[in-house]
């Protein structure tokens, strides 16, 4: 596997620069993520990011060293100390954060089976893929989730979520266009989420509770998502 195919194009790189520079290149990953996604949460991990990044370097500047470089005297330990705990946490942190976005950045690709494959299958099996990231994301990360509009195709956005949809929050036209179920049974959906404070937890209670069978049964399986409400 190739350096651009290992850390570019699958986006370990993030996790590479936050590492190799002890914390203090941690915003970089969030801005590049934050111009892809265009997410004010991206943002302000960038901000606060670069502000540890700020306190860090100022740390580095007033802690007193010998002609070694090491830090001299108790005060100097105690510097140097809290320097390292607070990279520490920093790279921990940033680390776990940016999970959610490198995987939208750098959406997993699609690798079809060695002969000739129909465009359409590819497509199809492509969407299923995007789906099953976006039904991660929405695990892992709600509010990214939220954020990236994830199941609201009624909306303008720019992340493709495969085509899901979000039965706690879409309108009922929405369901009815984009699940290709009846008005009927839309209005099922609806009427029965209102009935739950925080909505649907299940798909499978979706289907039970708005008394959705066959078809439009397997639709709501392969095409619904859960946001809070």
């Amino acid at each position: 596997m190739s350096l651009h195919s290992s850390l570019i194009a699958q986006g370990r790189w993030y996790y590479t620069v936050t590492v190799a520079t002890a914390g203090i290149g941690a915003w970089i990953p969030f801005v590049h993520a934050s111009s892809r996604l265009n997410e004010p949460g991206l943002r302000r991990n960038a901000v606060a990011y670069g502000a540890g990044a700020l306190v860090l370097l100022g740390l580095s500047a007033v802690t007193p060293t010998d002609a070694n470089g090491d830090p001299q005297g108790t005060f100097g330990g105690v510097l140097s100390t809290v320097m390292a705990i607070l990279a520490i946490v920093m790279i921990v942190m940033a680390c776990l954060q940016l999970r959610a976005p490198r995987q939208a950045v750098y959406p997993a690709p699609y690798h079809p089976h060695q002969g000739f494959v129909d465009p359409a299958v590819g497509n199809a099996l492509a969407a299923r893929n995007r789906r099953d990231e976006a039904r991660r994301l929405v695990a892992s990360d709600p509010s990214l989730a939220r954020e990236l509009i994830i199941g609201r195709p009624d909306y303008k956005r720019t992340y493709h979520d495969g085509g899901l949809i979000d039965l706690n929050n879409a309108p009922r036209g929405t369901l009815t266009s984009f699940l290709g179920i009846t008005d009927e049974a839309a209005g099922r959906i609806v009427a029965q989420r209102e009935l739950l404070s925080r909505g649907f937890s299940s798909i499978e209670e979706a289907i039970v509770f708005s008394d959705q069978t066959g078809a439009d049964a397997d639709i709501l399986r392969d095409r619904g998502v859960l946001l809070p409400r």
